[in-house]
C-alpha cells in the first residue's frame, strides 16, 4: 500500500505533503516575512536592489492610481516601461502590489512562487506515479536547488515568476500525451501565458525549446504522433495569443532598444555556464558563497551553480539507473542536454550550429539558464529514485535494482573518500606546493577569461587571497566528503530498510535546507535618500536631472520622483546608448547596454543635468551650471541622415545646442530665418505618458523638447490654430522636435505603445476562444 492510500484516503497525504512544503517555503521566507514589509528578501547589491524595487513600486503607484504607466520618465531621460518585460504589469499575482506596499508585496510573493514551484513538482511527480514522500522530497529539490532558490539572493525575480511554472508546463504535456483531453492544452495554454507575463521571455523561449525537445524523445511508440505535436505546439502558441498584450508591445520595444541589432557570437555566448563550475554539483561554495567569503568564479555563483544536494544527485542517479524504464531515460538525456546547453559557448561547434540554425537563440545570452531545466528534470528522478528504494521487496524491486543501488553506494563512498583526499591535499601542501599550484593556474584561468566579476579584479592574484581561497576550497571539499560518506552510508543501507531509504530522502530536504539558510539574506526594502542630496535637488532648477553615479540604487530616481539621465534598465533605447557612449568618447554600438559615465561636459546641458550624486564616503554632490529647460524654441537646424551624421554634426566645433538642433527630416512648417523673434513656450501639465504644452510664436520656429525621443510618441492640438497637424521628430539624435507654426497653440504629446491596441485584439480574442473552449469541455463531462 502507497503511503498515500491509508486510512485517511489519498488526500490526507497529498494535503499533508502540501502542507510540509508550505511550512519549509515560510520558515525560509520568514526574516522577510517577519519585518512586517520593512525588510525584503534578497541581496542588496543584485538585480532587485538595482532595478526592480523601484521598478515594481513605480509601475504600481500609477496603476494604483488609475494609469498604466506606458512610459518611464525617472531613468534615462525617459524611456518605455510598460513594453519593457519586466513591469509585470499583468502578470496577475504582482497584482498584490496594489494592495500591500513593496516589501510586504514582494516578500509574500517569494513565499508564495517558492511554494508553487515545490508544490508543482510534487503535482507533476505524483502525476507520473510517484507515492507522496518521494515526490514531495523531488518538489524540494527542485524549489531549493540552485539555479532555483540562489534567484532569491540575486533578486532575480521575474525569473523567478517564469521558472516556477515550468513543472506545471510538464505537467500539462505529459497528462495531454497520456490521456489527450483537451482541457489539458487549455491549461497548458493558462500556464504558458503566465510565463510569458511574468517577465523574463528569455526563459519562457528556453522552457518552449525544452519542451520541444520532450516531444521529440516521447515521440517514439505514439500511435498519433502529429496531433502530439500539434497540442505541445498548442499550448505555448495559445499562451503566447493570450499574453499578445505585453508581447507585441515587449517586441516594438526591443526594435527601439540597444539590443535591437542582435547580438554577435561572442555577446550571445556571455554567461555561459564555466565548465569549472561543474564542480558546484556536489561542492556549491568550491569558489565562495557570496557573504563569508566572495565568489570568485566566473559569472555570478546564482546563475552559473547546478547544486541540488549530494543525497538528492544519488538520489537522481538511483533514479535514472534504477530500472530500464522509458521515461528514466528521457529524463536522464533533458537533465543532459540541459547541461549541454547551459556550457553554450564552451562548446564552441555545438554552440556556433546552434546560434545559426535554431531562430532566436543567438538573440539573448546567458545560456547557464538552461541549467532550471536540468535541476527539473534531476528533481524528478531523484523522487523516482527514492520511490524506488521506498517499495518492497515483493512491489518490483529486483536484486539487479539492489545490485545498482550497492554499486552507487560504493561509489559515493569511494567519492566521499577522493573529496576527502583532495581536501586534505590541498590542506596540507598549501598555497606554495603542488595542489597551490594546480589552484593557481585555476585562479588564472578564471581571471583570464574575463568573466570574475569580484572587484577589485587584482584581488585574485594577491598571495593572501591565493592562500584563503584554497583553504575555503579545502574545507568545502572536507564537507562534500562528510556528506557523500553519510549519503553512501544510508543508500546501502537503504536497498533493505524502507527506513534507512526514508532517512536519505529526509538527508536530502535538510541538507538543502541548510544550504538555503546559508544563503538567505534580507535588505532595506526603502533605502533613505541623503539629505545632502535632496538639498542639491531643492536648490536647482525644478525640471534639472540629476545622475546618481556611482550608487548601490541607481533608479532610486524612481522611487523619489527625481529625473535621472542614467538608471538601470535591461531596455534603454538604442538611441540614447549611443548619446551616452559618444558624450564618453566611445563609438555608437560600441556598447552593449550603456556606458559607465566618467566625464560630464557641456553637452549634459541638453539632457537638462543640474547635479552628479557619488556615493562615495563621503557623500559628494557636483551642481552642473546652466542645465537646459525642458521646453526650448530654437530656428537653426541641421538635416542628418541618420542618428550617428546627426551626432558628427554635434561634434563640429562651434556647435551651440541652444541655437541649432539637428533634425533627421525636413521641418514641417519650416522655421523663419534666424534673428525673428522667437515666442515663447510652457509646460500646462505632465504626466508619466503625456506633457500638455501652450506656445505663443511670432514667427514659425522649433519646439525641443529634452526628454528622450521614441517613435511611439505622438503629437495632436487640443484646440483649433495656425496648423492642422504636429510631428514629434527625433532631435540631437536622442530628443524630441515639434516643427510649430507662427499663432497660439494647445497641444499634447502622447506616448502610447502602436502594438498596444493590435495585442490587446488578440489577447481578448484568444481568451474569448480559450473560454469558449473550457465551456464545451465542461459541457461535455456534463
Amino acid at each position: 500500500m502507497s503511503a498515500g492510500q491509508g486510512r485517511n484516503g489519498p488526500w490526507a497525504a497529498d494535503l499533508a505533503a502540501a502542507a510540509a512544503i508550505l511550512l519549509l517555503s515560510v520558515t525560509l521566507c520568514w526574516p522577510g516575512l517577519s519585518s512586517m514589509g520593512r525588510l525584503v528578501l534578497g541581496s542588496p547589491y543584485e538585480d532587485l536592489a538595482l532595478e526592480l524595487l523601484a521598478w515594481f513600486e513605480f509601475g504600481f503607484r500609477e496603476l494604483r492610481s488609475g494609469n498604466l504607466a506606458f512610459w518611464n520618465p525617472h531613468i534615462f531621460s525617459g524611456l518605455p516601461f510598460f513594453a519593457t518585460f519586466e513591469s509585470g504589469l499583468l502578470y496577475p499575482p504582482n497584482w498584490l502590489h496594489l494592495l500591500l506596499p513593496v516589501g510586504w508585496a514582494l516578500n509574500i510573493l517569494l513565499c508564495l512562487h517558492l511554494f508553487l514551484a515545490g508544490g508543482l513538482t510534487y503535482a507533476w511527480c505524483r502525476r507520473s506515479g510517484q507515492d507522496p514522500f518521494p515526490a514531495a522530497t523531488a518538489g524540494v529539490v527542485f524549489m531549493l536547488s540552485s539555479p532555483y532558490y540562489l534567484g532569491i539572493y540575486g533578486g532575480l525575480v521575474t525569473h523567478l515568476w517564469v521558472m516556477t511554472w515550468i513543472p506545471a508546463v510538464f505537467l500539462c504535456l505529459d497528462s495531454w500525451i497520456s490521456e489527450r483531453k483537451i482541457s489539458w492544452l487549455l491549461a497548458g495554454m493558462a500556464v504558458s501565458a503566465l510565463q510569458c507575463l511574468g517577465g523574463n521571455p528569455q526563459l519562457v523561449y528556453y522552457t518552449a525549446l525544452g519542451a520541444g525537445l520532450y516531444l521529440l524523445l516521447r515521440l517514439p511508440g505514439e500511435k498519433t504522433p502529429v496531433k502530439l505535436v500539434l497540442g505541445g505546439a498548442a499550448v505555448f502558441g495559445g499562451g503566447l495569443a493570450l499574453a499578445a498584450v505585453q508581447l507585441l508591445p515587449g517586441a516594438a520595444a526591443v526594435s527601439e532598444s540597444s539590443r535591437s541589432a542582435g547580438l554577435s557570437l561572442a555577446q550571445a555566448g556571455g554567461f555561459s555556464l564555466p565548465p569549472e563550475n561543474i564542480l558546484t554539483l556536489t561542492t556549491p561554495f568550491i569558489f565562495g558563497d557570496m557573504r563569508g567569503f566572495p565568489y570568485f568564479g566566473r559569472c555570478h555563483l546564482f546563475g552559473s551553480s547546478l547544486f541540488i544536494g549530494v543525497s538528492g544527485l544519488l538520489l537522481s542517479l538511483c533514479g535514472a539507473l534504477g530500472f530500464p524504464d522509458r521515461r528514466r531515460r528521457i529524463a536522464g538525456a533533458m537533465a543532459c542536454a540541459a547541461v549541454l546547453l547551459a556550457l553554450g559557448s564552451h562548446l564552441k561547434p555545438l554552440y556556433w550550429l546552434l546560434y545559426h540554425l535554431v531562430p532566436g537563440f543567438g538573440a539573448v545570452r546567458g545560456t547557464q539558464k538552461f541549467l532550471i531545466l536540468a535541476s527539473l528534470f534531476l528533481a524528478w528522478l531523484a523522487g523516482q529514485g527514492l520511490q524506488d528504494l521506498l517499495r518492497a521487496p515483493g512491489d518490483g524491486r529486483t536484486a539487479s535494482s539492489k545490485d545498482i543501488h550497492a554499486r552507487l553506494a560504493l561509489g559515493a563512498l569511494a567519492s566521499g573518500a577522493l573529496a576527502a583526499a583532495a581536501g586534505f591535499w590541498a590542506w596540507a601542501s598549501g598555497p606554495l606546493g603542488s595542489a597551490g599550484a594546480v589552484w593557481t593556474w585555476l585562479l588564472k584561468l578564471i581571471e583570464g577569461s574575463g568573466e570574475c566579476l569580484l572587484a577589485p579584479l587584482a584581488l585574485i592574484r594577491h598571495p593572501v587571497f591565493v592562500e584563503q581561497s584554497l583553504a575555503n576550497a579545502s574545507a568545502r571539499l572536507g564537507g562534500t566528503a562528510a556528506l557523500l560518506t553519510a549519503a553512501g552510508l544510508l543508500l546501502w543501507l537503504g536497498r533493505g530498510s524502507r527506513r534507512f531509504a526514508a532517512a536519505l530522502g529526509l538527508l536530502a530536504v535538510l541538507e538543502l535546507f541548510f544550504f538555503c539558510r546559508a544563503v538567505a539574506v534580507v535588505m532595506d526594502a526603502k533605502p533613505a535618500y541623503p539629505a545632502a542630496w535632496m538639498e542639491a535637488v531643492r536648490a536647482g532648477p525644478a525640471d534639472a536631472r540629476v545622475l546618481h553615479a556611482p550608487t548601490g540604487s541607481p533608479n532610486i530616481a524612481m522611487r523619489t520622483g527625481l529625473s535621472d539621465v542614467l538608471g538601470y534598465c535591461p531596455l534603454p533605447l538604442k538611441r540614447y546608448v549611443d548619446f551616452l557612449s559618444w558624450t564618453q568618447g566611445l563609438r555608437p554600438d560600441e556598447v552593449f547596454v550603456f556606458p559607465r559615465i566618467r566625464r560630464v561636459d557641456r553637452v549634459f546641458e541638453l539632457l537638462r543635468l543640474g547635479s552628479v550624486f557619488s556615493a562615495n564616503k563621503p557623500l559628494e554632490v557636483q551642481n552642473v551650471p546652466s542645465p537646459m529647460s525642458r521646453l526650448h524654441l530654437l530656428r537653426e537646424w541641421k538635416l542628418a541622415t541618420s542618428p550617428a551624421e546627426a551626432l558628427e554634426l554635434m561634434s563640429a566645433p562651434g556647435f551651440d545646442p541652444r541655437t541649432t538642433v539637428i533634425l533627421e527630416s525636413v521641418p514641417d512648417p519650416a522655421p523663419a530665418p534666424p534673428g525673428s523673434p522667437l515666442g515663447w513656450a510652457r509646460l500646462t501639465r505632465s504626466g508619466t505618458d503625456s506633457l500638455e504644452i501652450e506656445a505663443a510664436l511670432p514667427a514659425p520656429a522649433i519646439l525641443l523638447v529634452t526628454d528622450s525621443y521614441a517613435k511611439d510618441w505622438r503629437c495632436r492640438f487640443l484646440e483649433p490654430g495656425p496648423q492642422s497637424a504636429c510631428a514629434v521628430l527625433p532631435a540631437d539624435s536622442t530628443l524630441r522636435a515639434v516643427p510649430l507654426a507662427a499663432g497660439r497653440h494647445r497641444l499634447v504629446l502622447e506616448y502610447r505603445p502602436a502594438a498596444f491596441v493590435p495585442g490587446l485584439a488578440v489577447t481578448l480574442a484568444a481568451l474569448m476562444a480559450w473560454l469558449a473552449a473550457w465551456v464545451l469541455v465542461l459541457r461535455r463531462r456534463s
